[in-house]
């Protein structure tokens, strides 16, 4: 691991400039070197999080539909841009872009579907300041805001996983972090119904297998990590060293959706959240050695 060390950046919160010090993880200069140290099969995150040139988003603008690629400053997504671009008006993601070679960007091309990163002249922040995408379907009558990936992984991938910084913004009815289409595929993660217990599970030929956690904080950001190996699901929340859930697998192939997605469900139901999210990156390559690692880094980045 990379030392930590402290960086000053301009962050745009309710329509004002301020200055604020944030950690810088996985090493000391800008940016970030996360995939370099541990190189994850898909990434999206407000932080930059791989060496070399990239778009951190592209947004779309309510006034008049117009949309711009959107890249970083200082190592997080460059805030003053999205400012100037949407106004006084309102900023929506059509796609987050994905660093690794993959390019496995996660994409909603439907207006109406798109999560919000920029309201009425103001960024999206979590409880700290930092930027955040939220993923809003209050309707409970249809599908909910969010954005698509193809699958990271195979059917007979021996282990998967993922890490997410997010928060839950109410309580809901089943919130989602991960899903997918066809809905409830391999492997998702989302709450309980309306009593914000963090639930995971996996879906595979020969069964499923999930169980509920501990409720959640409302607008608390968490560090999440989820992972599955035919033999355990486990998720792990924060440092905690002890996993949060740990269970049997079902040893036998996954389920294969079309398409994964962040935020809310791909079909039509009673499914209602208010979810932030700044970072969700995957893996098919076993990291259990360096998971309390990864989680510590983002936790001392998006909780400060």
């Amino acid at each position: 691991m990379g030392t930590l060390s402290t960086r000053t950046v301009k962050q745009l919160t309710s329509g004002k400039t301020s200055r604020k010090v944030f950690n810088s993880p996985w090493h000391a200069d800008e940016p970030s070197r996360l995939y370099e140290q541990y190189p994850f099969a898909v990434g999206f995150s407000l932080q930059k999080i791989r060496q070399g040139n990239y778009n951190c988003l592209t947004i779309r603008r309510d006034s008049d539909s117009q949309e711009r690629d959107i890249g970083f400053l200082d190592g997080l997504v460059n805030t003053a841009a999205i400012a100037e671009f949407c106004g006084t008006g309102s900023g929506f993601v059509r796609r987050w872009y994905d660093p690794s070679p993959n390019a496995n960007h996660a994409v909603q091309t439907v207006a109406g579907l798109q999560p919000r990163i920029f309201n009425s002249g103001s960024l999206e922040v979590n409880e700290f300041g930092k930027p955040v995408i939220r993923f809003i379907d209050s309707t409970a009558a249809g599908i909910g805001q969010h954005l698509l990936f193809a699958p990271w992984h195979t059917a007979s991938a021996a282990y998967i996983g993922f890490f997410a910084a997010y928060s839950l913004e109410s309580a809901g009815f089943y919130p989602q972090l991960l899903s997918s289409a066809p809905l409830d595929q391999a492997l998702f993660t989302t709450h309980f119904e309306n009593t914000r217990q963090i639930r995971i599970g996996t879906v595979r030929s020969g069964g499923s297998s999930f169980a509920n956690g501990s409720a959640l904080t409302l607008s608390q950001t968490y560090i999440a990590h989820g992972c599955a190996d035919r033999s355990r699901v486990k998720e792990f929340l924060d440092k905690s060293v002890s996993a949060t859930l740990d269970f049997a697998d079902n040893n036998s192939d996954f389920n294969m959706p079309t398409s994964y997605s962040i935020g809310g469900v791909t079909i039509p139901g009673t499914v209602t959240c208010d979810t932030k999210v700044s970072a969700f990156f995957a893996y098919n390559t076993n990291v259990s050695a360096n998971n309390l690692a990864i989680r510590s880094d983002l936790f001392d980045y998006w909780r400060s």
